[in-house]
């Protein structure tokens, strides 16, 4: 008698945050059932924002999203780095950053 693969089951995803909806997107592409579990009512934007490292945009390459997530942010012109103790600049100049991530 053969066992079911559990395919039929979904993914439950706990939190419709950029993690949580990835996630689910992720699987979804893979032909995975997904839930996602969010507790507010309605899906809007909390917060002020992120900043997304190098690593996410490799992922976000692997699945389709790099473009569209690239295409909706936000560039600063410039990044300043600052000591966390006595807010001095440890870089005193400004360089400018790169239109997109690599």
């Amino acid at each position: 008698m053969s066992q079911p693969n559990g395919r039929d089951l979904p993914f439950l995803i706990a939190g419709g945050g950029i993690g949580g909806l990835v996630a689910a997107y992720a699987l979804a592409l893979k032909g995975f059932p997904v839930r996602v579990l969010e507790q507010s009512e309605t899906f809007r934007e909390v917060g002020a924002g992120i900043q997304l490292g190098p690593n996410i945009f490799r992922a976000l390459e692997k699945i389709g999203l790099k473009d569209a997530i690239l295409a909706d942010a936000w560039h600063p012109g410039a990044l300043t780095m600052r000591c966390n103790r006595h807010s001095t600049i440890l870089k005193p100049k400004r360089r400018r950053m790169k239109a997109s991530p690599e």
